[in-house]
């Protein structure tokens, strides 16, 4: 694992104090991969690495991983290779979507899309419905003056 995300052997027995903030956070990432946790949680867990630590933690976590891996990040490469579920929170609305990040942005649009023509749908009914009771009320009360 040390190797994986490049941290050079010379840096294995130096307090973590010594090390710049990249090598600590590297460290810092070993150790919650070595302990084999059930759920993992991972916030921006590509800063400070470099392309090739990148590759081996993606390869790590879509191989290796078999717990349940929770991560917010930026990295959209990283994130549409190693996701296999989207939980999307969105203005108080809580969906899951499966599939990687390309899949939920798809279904996400596919759903808007729904909602809008849905939208438009009930707003034309609604427009119908005003028309025939605008329609009728004039009947009525012109009957209503006559009378």
């Amino acid at each position: 694992m040390l190797v994986g995300l490049g941290i050079a052997e010379k840096y294995y027995y130096e307090p973590l104090s010594a090390l710049s903030e990249g090598y600590k956070l590297r460290v810092l990432l070993v150790q919650s991969l070595f302990n084999n946790p059930n759920i993992l949680l991972l916030d921006e867990p590509t800063n400070h690495l470099d392309i090739i630590a990148i590759y081996w933690l993606e390869n790590y976590l879509k191989n290796s991983f078999k717990g349940i891996l929770i991560f917010i990040l930026y990295d959209l490469v990283f994130l549409n290779n190693v996701a296999t579920d989207i939980l999307d929170i969105d203005y108080g609305e809580i969906k899951l979507y499966t599939g990687n990040y390309d899949n939920f942005v798809q279904e996400k649009q596919i759903i808007a899309a729904q909602k809008l023509s849905k939208r438009n749908f009930l707003e034309k009914k609604i427009e119908n419905m005003q028309a025939w009771v605008d329609k009728f009320r004039v009947g009525t009360r012109a009957r209503q003056s006559a009378s």
